[in-house]
């Protein structure tokens, strides 16, 4: 035996005319340029927790995969920037409305996971919000 209970179903639908245009970011999840590192350097993984699944071969071959993510950890931004892929390498253009973006709509900030990064239309109290 089952109960029956009314159901009351209430759908609002707002049409608005803009919308606020979200930030947007970009980031080469490859953090440092492939001919700044030797040759015989290891690749950077994402994260220290992938390094217990990784196929090394040996200790010392993970313990190298470490010491070239410490190292990397305690260069200072400004080393990393360099070394790094700068965004006017891998965004080409942006475009907003048909127009290229605003220069002071763009912001840039590094990850250490992710590298160097872009934004497009981060959140700035002194200016006004771009809608769609």
């Amino acid at each position: 035996m089952y109960f029956l209970y009314p159901i009351v179903f209430t759908l609002e639908v707002e049409q608005v005319k803009s919308l606020e245009f979200p930030a947007v970011s970009i980031c080469n999840f490859n953090r440092m340029k492939k001919f700044v590192l030797s040759r015989d350097a290891p690749l950077l993984l994402s994260e220290r927790s992938s390094l217990m699944y990784c196929n090394a071969t040996n200790d010392s071959d993970q313990d190298e995969i470490k010491e070239s993510l410490q190292q990397f950890y305690e260069m200072d931004a400004e080393r990393r920037w360099r070394k790094g892929h700068k965004p006017s390498d891998f965004m080409q253009k942006c475009l907003f409305r048909g127009r290229i973006c605003p220069r002071n709509r763009l912001s840039y900030f590094q990850n250490l996971r992710y590298g160097n990064c872009i934004t497009f239309n981060k959140l700035n109290k002194e200016m006004e919000a771009l809608v769609i």
